[in-house]
């Protein structure tokens, strides 16, 4: 009971239900957009239904995994987290690993295809962990570790895509260009949430440090800018009405706004961390293309 105690403290604090269950929207808008491009109807199926649940599986691993990796730093930089603080134990989260990678076994062994797929991402995963045994050079290296470690968010598509391929055997391969917005989403969370004024950096390495503040930026919204594009082109091959595309274009306008401002303004809300500041913006971003999909899919 005390273990159970412990693990209900780590997902309350590092992964709530909103974030441990947003691998099920995003298979939801990708399964949809999916369907939308290849001009068939969306209909539940064990293999979406099996692969959205295994994402969420995949993505508590993931963080999981990170813990380990991160333990050191996280004593200096975020002594109040569950485990550097031991209001959770490293026995606890073996216990969860457990328990998630036995779910991801008993979620894939039915489908060959698929599982060859979910055995690529955990192969990849276990990889991450392991720093590609060459953990001197990547930990030491921000950039090095987006490059090594970010290809897991297109290995997550790919395996949804293969589940969608064994669901619906027409798919085309020409669909795959949907994963680009996607996982660029992921991507930009990734840098913006490593943004910082100058004023609030310290010994924790950010993009900002090593682009300077504007490059990290400009880095930023390019990444926005391929999204915005990628969405758009989707809309457009499916036939979307202009007014929606506009209104979603539009609604993208205040999260560039903020992020041309904050070199004078130094935040974003109030309320928002200094450390990252630019991540609720990011996520914003993120909420803005599902929800988006998921309402082209619907309306129209």
């Amino acid at each position: 009971m005390e273990m159970l105690k412990r693990i209900k403290i780590y997902f309350d604090e590092m992964m709530p239900l909103q974030q441990a269950s947003s691998g099920l929207i995003l298979a939801l808008a990708f399964f949809m957009a999916l369907a939308k491009s290849n001009a068939l109807s969306l209909v539940p199926s064990t293999e979406l239904i099996t692969s959205a649940i295994s994402l969420c599986f995949f993505m508590i691993l993931i963080r999981i995994m990170d813990e380990y990796k991160d333990y050191e730093d996280d004593l200096i930089n975020y002594p109040d987290r569950p485990l550097p603080s031991g209001r959770v134990l490293f026995k606890d989260l073996k216990a969860l690993s457990v328990v998630v990678i036995a779910a991801i076994v008993a979620l894939n062994f039915y489908s060959q295809p698929i599982a060859i797929a979910a055995a690529v991402v955990f192969g990849f995963s276990v990889l991450m962990l392991k720093w590609f045994f060459m953990e001197e050079a990547i930990s030491s290296s921000l950039p090095l570790a987006l490059i090594s470690h970010h290809p897991i968010v297109y290995l997550y598509l790919i395996y949804l895509f293969v589940a969608f391929s064994v669901s619906n055997p027409s798919t085309s391969l020409e669909s795959l260009y949907l994963i680009i917005p996607f996982s660029t989403g992921f991507t930009n969370w990734e840098i913006s949430r490593k943004i910082r004024a100058p004023k609030d950096e310290d010994t924790y390495t950010t993009y900002s440090q090593i682009l300077g503040l504007k490059g990290a930026l400009a880095l930023a919204v390019v990444l926005q800018l391929i999204i915005v594009a990628g969405i758009s082109y989707y809309f457009l091959s499916v036939g979307t009405p202009m007014w929606f595309l506009g209104l979603y274009i539009a609604a993208y306008l205040p999260h560039l706004y903020l992020y041309i401002q904050f070199p004078k303004t130094g935040k974003t809300f109030a309320k928002a961390s200094p450390k990252r500041p630019l991540r609720p913006i990011a996520e914003s971003f993120q909420v803005l293309m599902i929800v988006a999909v998921i309402a082209e899919f619907i309306l129209f």
